[in-house]
């Protein structure tokens, strides 16, 4: 088996990349992610000469003082460039930034938190991401790993897909199951598919229009309790920036408050066999709420692991404190740039 070391070491870092490419660099896209992008840059002094955005989003306006160009415009100003991505795209879709005709570099952009998981990140945590690499319990999961952290690396999206595109299904049970930042149903139902003897479904949602969603889309099954509060460690409240689908997030910028329930409270008494954490950055705050639960009844877990750049080690090494028996696995969809990565612990 390999080791970290000798996985990274050898791959050149996007900021070497893109200080020492000759070719004008240009950001392929605007919103929240470029200016994630730019404000990262302007840390690291790397220069940004434009942007450009796909046709059906050029209206003749500026970002950052920049003209935003179509592709065509794009070539004919600066020929040969390349190019930063600033948006994420999933599944057949992402074949738009692995073929795309210009030399492409995307940096991973945490979607929570400030410190970004690149090489000199992962070299400083080194020990941290080789024990749980080290005890990941197969080879795709050893794979998916070394996938995401060549991605965060180098940014190279072609990295990503060293490994299958193949997500990991609960095992049946009788028991009851949490679904923590379930959105507007989605991961609910995908449960459901596979799980149809539970006792009941916690589905647990701050915002308040997902949450909507998330009612309608259920109202059909049986023993679904919404639950519209945050999963954190602690009951309570919190500031919550709200209304941007699956990015709302607890935030000291919100512009309103939610309620925090920990899954120990809300399932005090009740035996559960699974659960699932997605949320948005909290996933850490979520579990620590969940240590009663877990203790007691050795529930299988699903736990989101790339909203912070620590989310990867520290998140598994969490699981495994509360129940050093559990086997870790990890497992990921086509995501540019790699989202939806998650760590599964089972006790069998």
């Amino acid at each position: 088996m390999k080791n970290i070391p000798q996985i990274i070491n050898n791959l050149k870092s996007w900021e070497d990349t893109l200080r020492e490419t000759k070719k004008s660099i240009l950001l392929y896209g605007m919103g929240d992610g470029a200016e994630k992008l730019l404000l990262e840059f302007e840390k690291r002094n790397i220069k940004v000469k434009g942007v450009f955005a796909s046709d059906a989003f050029v209206r003749g306006h500026n970002f950052r003082d920049m003209p935003v160009m179509t592709l065509k415009e794009a070539q004919a100003a600066f020929g040969d460039f390349l190019t930063v991505p600033a948006f994420a795209l999933r599944g057949y879709d992402c074949k738009l930034f692995t073929d795309f005709p210009h030399e492409l570099v995307m940096p991973n952009m945490p979607v929570a938190g400030d410190e970004v998981c690149d090489k000199i990140y992962i070299q400083r945590h080194i020990d941290d991401f080789s024990y749980i690499y080290e005890n990941l319990a197969d080879e795709k999961s050893r794979q998916v790993m070394e996938s995401v952290l060549a991605f965060n690396i180098t940014g190279d999206v072609k990295k990503l897909f060293l490994s299958p595109d193949e997500s990991y299904s609960f095992e049946p049970h009788d028991l009851a199951h949490v679904d923590a930042g379930a959105y507007d149903g989605d991961t609910a139902l995908e449960f459901i598919k596979t799980n149809r003897t539970y006792t009941k479904i916690f589905a647990i949602e701050p915002d308040p229009k997902n949450f909507a969603k998330l009612r309608e889309n259920t109202a059909a099954l049986r023993d679904v309790v919404c639950v519209n509060k945050a999963a954190w460690s602690g009951n309570g409240s919190a500031s919550f920036a709200s209304s941007k689908g699956r990015g709302s997030t607890l935030s000291q910028a919100g512009e309103g408050f939610t309620e925090l329930v920990t899954i120990d409270s809300l399932c005090s008494g009740i035996s559960v066999g699974s659960i699932k954490i997605d949320c948005e950055g909290s996933d850490g705050e979520a579990l620590c709420g969940a240590v009663n639960t877990i203790c007691d009844h050795r529930p299988q877990i699903a736990a989101a692991v790339y909203h912070r750049a620590s989310d990867m080690f520290a998140i598994p090494r969490l699981i495994r404190y509360y129940y050093p028996k559990y086997k870790l696995f990890m497992r990921k969809i086509n995501y540019i740039p790699p989202w939806d990565v998650f760590c599964f612990a089972n006790k069998v």
